[in-house]
């Protein structure tokens, strides 16, 4: 699994890439301003994201 913070026109998101059986199936959360999604990706490194 991997994941990644992208940004664009001054809103982020983070997109979920997962990889098997021979499928790779990506999710993004929605796009929101900076510091909404900042704080999400923190949770995310911390462990504490839901």
């Amino acid at each position: 699994m991997a994941y990644e913070l992208c940004q664009a026109a001054g809103l982020m998101f983070i997109r979920r890439t997962s990889r098997g059986e021979g499928a790779t199936v990506v999710h993004e959360s929605p796009w929101q301003r900076v510091c909404e999604v900042e704080e999400l990706w923190r949770r995310l490194l911390e462990g504490t994201a839901r």
